[in-house]
């Protein structure tokens, strides 16, 4: 055999073998999408929870959805967001900041211990089960941080989100190995949350060919943890990368300090929900 043909073969070979070497798994491409919004920077998210629960023998549900910018880097984000349901009182649009652990949501209300502040502010660390209020105020990638614990991976297909070409995958989590792969200061402040859920959450994501999540969607319930039983259907988007993002953070004068986040709802609005 001539043995330029035999060099060529060799080489075809190792080149064949290099790209098939680098291909990655769906399991890794969704574990590390998280961490590839981080190198990213910033973008435009949305973000669309249902929450039901059962209290004291009565029922309470809502829908919030929103939009905002988010800084995957300095963990800052600023997020418009509306209420709606029959068990709410009515609201108009309300505001979120986050600045590292600590939340700040314009009040709804200036009344009871608010004293005329228009802010409240909690720290996120602290922030442990579900509630209607602290879990639509809360950091919206903390929930994004779940894909890290991804198992029984299907692809669905290619499919357009926002006008652009994703691959879409379901999945179920498993929060405690989600935890088990972040550093030791992320886990402490993301660990509330997921405390809070039981295992095998059933997901949805769907990732660009820059092993970006442009959508990601799971259905939550509450585990053995969690102060009171719950339902809650999360879905968030990220889009339009490199934007501006807008997060300042409220004058200390006019923030009122939530050292109980359980209890973030019943400022303004004592009364429980109608059952």
């Amino acid at each position: 055999m001539d043995m330029r043909r035999v060099v060529s073969l060799l080489l075809l070979g190792a080149l064949g073998t290099s790209a098939c070497a680098a291909k990655v798994s769906a399991t890794e491409l969704i574990t590390k999408s998280p961490g590839a919004l981080v190198e990213k920077g910033t973008s435009k998210i949305a973000m669309d929870i249902e929450f039901s629960t059962t209290t004291s023998g009565q029922a309470f549900e809502f829908r919030m959805t929103g939009e905002g910018e988010q800084d995957y880097v300095a963990r800052k984000a600023r997020l418009e967001f509306s209420f709606v349901g029959e068990d709410i009182p009515a609201l108009g649009p309300q505001e979120t900041i986050v600045d590292g652990n600590f939340v700040y949501t314009k009040a709804p209300c200036q009344s009871g211990p608010l004293a005329g502040k228009t802010w409240v502010k909690f720290d996120q660390r602290q922030a442990t089960g579900i509630n209607p209020t602290s879990s639509a105020s809360n950091d919206p990638t903390t929930f994004l941080e779940g894909l890290r614990g991804a198992e029984n991976i299907k692809e669905v297909g290619v499919e357009k989100v926002r006008g652009v070409s994703t691959t879409h995958y379901t999945m179920t989590i498993d929060p405690k190995k989600a935890l088990e792969q972040l550093t030791p200061e992320r886990r402490e402040q993301v660990s509330a949350l997921f405390g809070s859920f039981g295992p095998g959450i059933p997901a949805d994501v769907w990732i660009d060919e820059d092993g970006l999540p442009r959508k990601y969607s799971a259905s939550f319930e509450s585990g053995a943890e969690a102060p009171a039983a719950f339902k809650m259907k999360m879905t968030f988007e990220s889009y339009d990368y490199g934007t501006r993002v807008d997060a300042q953070i409220p004058p200390e004068d006019q923030v009122y300090l939530v050292t109980d986040p359980a209890g973030l709802g019943t400022i303004c609005f004592p009364t429980p929900p109608k059952g």
